[in-house]
């Protein structure tokens, strides 16, 4: 783990970002995505296009899936699986706002988030940890339906995000780069006009979308923020009823894979009975239901 503290990962992973954007040509092109398919385990089957399809290999890496593939769990008050990955912690958001990044490793809530005012919300919820291995699709979704609250773009490290970085680095997921999309659970988006930030005319719920060693950047579908480009400034953005979102609605992508962190308010979200850390996790599989 030493040398990669020593590492410029940031200007590396942008390096990285732009060298994925580079056209490959058609003939090379099922060759190459193969040759990563079969290195990480890739389900090139699930792909929407032919491998020879996508001109870079980050179009190639930000696929979409076949439609119809992630069947969304319907019942009424379901909390769904908003990535393909693996369950890495979950539980409850203790004392002041307290998570649990692995045995014997803690961050905060306001540190994950970046803002007490944001961060009130969710102390004394509940909270839940997907990683996103390389083989995995990597598109993200809404867990919930109601309305896109707003988001919260934190610059930071890129660590790497996988098992010995998160045994290894202190508040690993409040120190590297970060979007938290803010969600209002149930929301009638009608209503949310003159809503303030921190105000919720549903439920509070949150997505946060950690950046990793090699993610050249984080992309929304509701705004043009663009991470991991240099410039170190915090972005908030607030919105009314707009952006309305269905569950499983798409929201963002990593342009090369890392975490998401699910938050949730108190007395807003109980976890599906026996869930296990270490799971594998699929797009639109019930992982709870909303309370109330």
């Amino acid at each position: 783990m030493q040398i990669v503290h020593l590492l410029p990962r940031n200007g590396l992973s942008r390096s990285l970002g732009e060298l994925s954007d580079v056209e490959i040509p058609v003939g090379l092109r099922e060759t190459l995505y193969g040759l990563y398919a079969r290195q990480f385990g890739v389900a090139v089957e699930e792909a929407a296009q032919p491998l020879s399809a996508y001109p870079s290999f980050n179009a190639f890496f930000t696929r979409a899936l076949k439609p119809g593939l992630r069947p969304v769990d319907g019942a009424p008050g379901a909390v769904v699986s908003p990535v393909d990955g693996t369950l890495s912690e979950f539980g409850p958001i203790l004392g002041e706002g307290e998570l649990t990044q692995t045995k014997g490793r803690t961050y905060t809530v306001q540190e994950l988030v970046g803002s007490p005012r944001d961060a009130e919300a969710f102390v004394g919820g509940s909270f839940m940890t997907i990683y996103l291995h390389p083989r995995d699709y990597h598109r993200v979704h809404s867990p919930v339906e109601g309305r896109v609250a707003g988001y919260r773009y934190e610059p930071g490290h890129l660590f790497p995000v996988n098992a010995p970085s998160v045994q290894s680095v202190d508040r690993l997921f409040a120190i590297n780069e970060r979007v938290t999309i803010f969600l209002d659970a149930g929301a009638d988006a009608a209503a949310c006009g003159d809503l303030k930030p921190g105000e919720w005319a549903g439920a509070p719920a949150a997505m946060v979308m950690v950046g990793a060693t090699c993610v050249g950047r984080m992309t929304l579908v509701f705004d043009d923020l663009v991470s991991n480009q240099g410039d170190r400034l915090v972005r908030r953005a607030h919105y009314g009823g707009e952006h309305a979102v269905e569950r499983a609605g798409e929201l963002g992508a990593f342009n090369l894979g890392s975490t998401v962190i699910l938050l949730f308010g108190p007395g807003v979200f109980e976890p599906e009975a026996g869930l296990e850390p270490g799971q594998v996790m699929r797009l639109g599989q019930r992982i709870g239901r909303r309370l109330g």
